[in-house]
């Protein structure tokens, strides 16, 4: 046995797949060794992968990663190459003006001697190195890096100094370029249709390199990398504490500052055979070294750090060949041997190299272990230090700014994998996009096409003694990320989770004739706390500490005083605008507290060219206080309503609760209902809001269980809380057959009275977990069980989770969820009467979307939980899109987090959906059969209280796959405006694509018009008037038609038969004279034009839209529907509704 487990120690994971494959394919008894080695992977499963499936997630993972053979036109081109570059080049006399000589390349010639004539020769060697030799490349990433060593002849002892090697690196690089164009491609039959084009290495145009791609189908791509020898000067004299970029004045010697950036960028150039010989080594001694690349690649695409091959409109200095070195110091430094180690193993050996190094305060040198403390000269040179075996080369001399982020990333990876059973999705699954992780972006300019150039700053920065510690060459793309990054920071304190940074624009540009003029613009992303945010007072340090000179720096003398406070300290500190508690939209006149902070730290701490023009996003409707004095009077008033109930001494039964049903009580209303006026008129000048509201009694067996006779009892007693209270407390109520309207002074509370022993066999079959044979309950008595028993209990388990309590963003990415299914018509949709599919008696969607945006704030995965209203907003969106809703029938929603297992509780869901839908199919039964699905809608949200998808309406399957569309488009509009928004416009502006209405799904679309005394304050409200002239704008825009009707009395809605006659076509028609549509007549408007159409219905906008059912029963309408252009007939809309459907022409 000892021997059997040794062997099992030194083979590998794919030898002993082997093994066990090759006795499934037989037919023979296992034998014992075999068994052994079954039940040892298996332990190894439970105690590495923690799951079966996360492991076979793994494996396929890194089949799809692993790249195939390469194209054979790719390596026909680089045999054919190599002779090409060695033997047929021309040797040539280069004048020494370099930038007339290649206009289409940046040359520096800064000081030294004058430059004279270069002479170009052909290379002394060249060397296929990076990941495409190695065999660790993305299949979205086909480049063959060749490196083309210049001749150590054109170079003179001191050519590494002032740029004078970029320019003659440059030079010979351009001149390669000109004979290679000029007919040497073309000579050689693989080289043929290749096209030569320029590319910044990491973004520095002085370093470019040649880039060789097809005309057609450019999948791969082959860059010639100019080198020069390892010998041609010592390492020492670019070490990291060496200037070799002398300042224009004369200084003393060691005045001037070091330069390892610019070192670094030159020693590069002559080590890359000595790190492809490292990375091969590596490779060879770990045989699950690549696969571990693979993965940590596939890492660091999720996290934002790399940017896929189609899309690099957002990217890092991160790169392929960093993320290879880490894994192979790793491997290197763990003390494994390399056989027991797997591919899994390998990468959190690395995610925890990344997590453990204090990179701010220590060194790493490749194949060391353990780290050393920085001098006080290193951590000037640079904000992170990781070198090679010799020491040289730096290679993170460009990636300090994120490196803070890449740690935080590794550290999180971990964790997910430690705790999680299937961490696959957190780790490996979906890519973090700034929309849907941060709470506050910004952008700016873009900068010089030389901003990435390691050069020495001219001018210091505004008030730099604020950010210290910035190497002096750093390139100005990564200064103003750095510097801006730290004081936002400092600035937001508390309030700030975490910083991200991004480059907008690809770091490796390419050009053929004209450098780009301008280079990327720096995005700093912001995770904020939200308990914090609306704090008005900042406090510093006291007047006599250390630190207050670096307050006062950080904020200014204008900003920054001296306060006294009750306990009696006397304390710098800053105060800020409290902007009104009621808006319901940031504008630029009334900024939330954090955009008056981030605006102040912009203006004093970035130069005057970058502060003005720099973007703030902040989602559409910005920062405002997620808990309104609206909204704690109502509940005031509610309490009040609840004691007065509760001490009711005329009924017979005791009160056990008082249940409140309305989205206002959790905050997620975007409309309010207005009572009815009493029918005394004593209240007819005001406007109350209506709120529904549940009384459920103790359990009694007295109460009948029949529905006619407790619906009496029920009014008897509603009658007899109506008479207690106006002869006690005076309070007005006005009782109906159904429900009692008490009204106060600030709201009317539309009471309804439950009794559990009423619903209980129709609970038993609704929300028992174990699917039942029996027939379903009726739609009446679901529709009671919704009404008194689950909307009461979804709303409670909501405001659990509102703001001020566990998820404070929640309430307010619910609202503009509602907003946007607003404006894509979703308002009060419903499935009409008189179709096959059984309908729903929800009157709206409005609990679909809750549900939606609480399982993205509770089930965050593979996310954080967002902490602003449009990151949830987003994150709703991006489920909408992406879930997998035919193969995952059951979404658990935010009740299943509040039991005790939630694990086993998600589980049983998931079987009790499941088991029931099986059920159904085999009983045949209308609602829950084969069309179960394509009846109840794509969406089926399966949750604690429902958990069989009875109770809770969503979207048919035609109306979901549309939805999704929009959703998309919807995200695709969210990232546009992150990324390259007009700045200085308002959080107002730029946000209409996101609540466009496609019009083209529609054939009709009215548009409801306000009276012109109410259009003013219509407009006001900033996302339902962005709503409707994105509308407008589309309608304009495609070319559909608008007609404007007097009023609907005078004009009976008439429409001219010309104005139909194109398939797919939308035509606007604005109604004046009729601005509110109440949900009953909508629901009116549904149930006459139920035979040929369906009704979609904006609420906030007033907006109606007709959507023409294709139906065979109804043959004749189709030519009506679209009847020709030169018909005269019109359509009357007032008959047709007149008549219950009827078309008449």
């Amino acid at each position: 046995m000892a021997a059997l487990m040794n062997q099992w120690r030194h083979s590998s994971d794919e030898e002993t797949s082997r093994s066990i494959k090759a006795w499934k394919m037989s037919a023979r008894e296992p034998s014992a060794e075999l068994v052994t080695l079954m039940v040892v992977e298996i332990a190894r499963t439970r105690n590495l992968y923690k799951s079966n499936l996360f492991r076979l997630q793994l494996e396929e993972l890194i089949k799809e990663m692993t790249p195939r053979k390469p194209p054979p036109a790719l390596e026909a081109a680089l045999h054919a190459l190599r002779p090409l570059l060695l033997e047929k080049l021309r040797t040539r006399d280069i004048p020494a003006d370099f930038a007339r000589e290649f206009p289409a390349l940046r040359f520096v010639q800064r000081g030294g001697a004058a430059p004279s004539v270069l002479r170009f020769a052909p290379p002394r060697r060249i060397d296929v190195v990076g990941s495409f030799l190695l065999g660790t490349y993305m299949k979205d990433e086909l480049a063959a890096d060749v490196a083309v060593e210049m001749p150590a002849d054109m170079f003179r002892s001191k050519d590494y100094l002032n740029f004078r090697y970029h320019d003659k690196r440059a030079a010979y690089l351009g001149e390669l370029h000109r004979q290679l164009c000029g007919g040497l491609l073309q000579g050689s039959e693989p080289l043929v249709g290749l096209t030569a084009t320029f590319e910044a290495v990491s973004g520095d145009p002085t370093r470019p390199c040649l880039c060789l791609q097809p005309e057609e189908n450019a999948r791969w791509a082959i860059r010639l990398l100019p080198t020069y020898a390892p010998d041609l000067w010592p390492a020492r004299v670019l070490g990291p504490d060496r200037n070799a970029v002398r300042p224009d004045r004369s200084l003393e010697n060691g005045a001037a500052p070091s330069t390892a950036h610019y070192n670094s960028c030159v020693l590069e150039d002559a080590r890359m055979r000595q790190h492809l010989e490292t990375l091969h080594s590596c490779l060879e001694r770990f045989t699950a070294l690549r696969d571990g690349i693979f993965l940590l690649k596939r890492w660091a695409r999720c996290c934002g750090f790399l940017a896929a091959g189609s899309d690099r409109a957002v990217s890092t200095p991160v790169s392929g060949f960093l993320l290879s070195m880490f894994a192979a110091h790793a491997a290197n430094t763990a003390g494994v041997a390399p056989t027991q180690t797997s591919s899994f193993q390998l990468f959190k050996l690395t995610l925890s190299f990344l997590a453990s190094t204090e990179w701010s305060e220590q060194k790493v040198t490749f194949g060391v272990a353990g780290s050393a403390a920085l001098s006080a000269m290193e951590a000037q040179a640079a904000t992170a230090h990781f070198y090679d075996a010799d020491g040289s080369v730096n290679f993170l001399c460009r990636v300090g700014p994120v490196m803070e982020e890449l740690q935080w990333e590794a550290k999180r990876a971990l964790r997910a994998m430690d705790s999680q059973a299937d961490p696959f999705d957190t780790v490996f699954g979906c890519q973090a996009t700034p929309e849907l992780t941060w709470d506050l972006c910004l952008r700016l300019p873009e900068l010089p096409s030389m901003a990435m150039c390691p050069d020495l700053r001219t001018e210091a920065p505004a008030n730099e003694e604020a950010t210290p510690g910035l190497p002096p060459d750093l390139p100005e793309a990564l200064a103003v990320a750095q510097r801006l990054r730290c004081v936002l920071r400092a600035g937001l304190d508390d309030r700030c989770v975490r910083a991200a940074v991004r480059w907008v624009g690809s770091l490796c540009p390419r050009w053929a004739e004209h450098l780009p003029e301008t280079g990327v613009a720096v995005l700093i992303g912001l995770i904020l706390a939200p308990e914090h945010l609306e704090r008005v007072v900042d406090r510093g340090p006291s007047a006599q500490d250390a630190a207050a000179t670096k307050f006062r720096q950080l904020w200014g003398t204008d900003r920054s005083e001296l306060r006294r406070f009750k306990d009696g300290s006397i304390l710098e500190c800053v105060v800020w605008e409290k902007p009104p508690a009621e808006r319901s939209v940031e504008t630029p006149k009334q900024p939330a507290v954090v955009t008056q902070i981030v605006r102040h730290l912009l203006t004093r701490h970035l130069p005057a060219s970058l502060a003005p023009k720099t973007d703030i996003v902040s989602g559409p409707t910005g920062f405002v206080a997620n808990l309104g004095e609206k909204d704690r009077r109502l509940w005031a008033t509610f309490e009040t309503f609840r004691t007065h109930l509760c001490q009711l001494s005329s009924l017979p039964l005791a009160v056990k609760d008082i249940h409140p049903v309305d989205a206002s009580f959790s905050y997620m209303a975007i409309q309010s209902t207005f009572a009815p006026p009493a029918p005394s008129g004593s209240d007819a000048a005001l406007r109350r809001t209506l709120h529904a509201t549940v009384l459920e009694f103790e359990s009694s067996g007295r109460w009948p269980s029949e529905p006619a006779p407790a619906q009496k009892v029920a009014t008897a007693l509603l009658l007899q809380i109506r008479e207690e209270l106006s002869s006690d407390l005076g309070i007005e109520a006005d009782a109906t057959e159904g429900f009692l309207d008490v009204r106060y002074p600030d709201a009317v509370f539309r009471l309804r009275i439950f009794h559990p022993h009423e619903l209980q066999e129709v609970a038993n079959k609704a929300t028992g977990l174990q699917a039942t044979s029996s027939t379903p309950p009726s739609e009446p008595d679901l529709e009671r069980l919704r009404a008194l028993w689950w909307r009461p209990r979804l709303r409670a388990s909501l405001h659990a989770h509102a703001p001020g309590l566990q998820k404070p963003a929640m309430a307010g990415a619910v609202r503009l969820f509602k907003r946007w299914m607003a404006s894509q018509m979703m308002s009060g949709y419903d499935e009409p009467p008189g179709c096959e599919i059984v309908k729903q008696s929800l009157q709206s969607l409005r609990r679909f979307c809750e549900h939606l945006v609480c399982a993205v704030f509770l089930h965050p995965a593979p996310f954080d939980a967002p902490s602003s209203p449009h990151v949830g907003f987003c994150r709703a969106l991006w489920l909408l899109d992406s879930f997998d809703w035919q193969r995952d029938t059951g979404l658990s929603s935010s009740f299943a987090v509040l039991l005790a297992s939630l694990s086993k509780e998600r589980l049983g869901l998931r079987q009790s959906f499941e088991n029931h839908l099986a059920t159904a199919q085999k009983l045949g039964l209308c609602k829950m059969g084969a069309s179960y699905a394509s009846g109840r809608g794509a969406e089926s949200v399966s949750t604690r209280l429902d958990p069989h998808a009875l109770l809770l309406a969503t979207p048919p399957s035609t109306v979901a796959a549309w939805l999704r569309r929009r959703a998309q488009e919807a995200l695709r509009c969210f990232h546009a405006r992150v990324l390259g928004g007009e700045p200085n416009l308002g959080v107002e502006s730029n946000w209409r694509g996101i609540f466009e209405l496609d019009t083209s799904a529609f054939d009709v679309v009215l548009q409801l018009q306000p009276p012109l005394e109410d259009r003013t304050h219509a407009a006001e409200t900033q996302n339902g008037d962005e709503a409707a002239a994105a509308m407008a704008d589309s309608s304009e825009k495609e070319g559909h038609a608008t007609v404007k009707m007097v009023s609907v009395e005078a004009a009976e809605a008439l429409v001219q038969g010309g104005a139909l006659n194109e398939r797919g076509k939308a035509k606007t028609f604005e109604f004046e004279g009729l601005w509110v549509l109440e949900p009953e007549a909508v629901q009116g408007l549904r149930e006459k034009l139920s035979p040929v159409c369906l009704v979609f219905h904006d609420a906030q906008q007033q907006v109606l839209a007709l959507k023409w059912r294709h139906d065979p029963r109804y043959p004749e309408l189709e030519a009506q529907r679209f009847p020709s252009a030169a018909s005269e007939r019109h359509w009357d809309l007032s008959e047709f509704f007149a008549q219950g459907g009827k078309v008449v022409l």
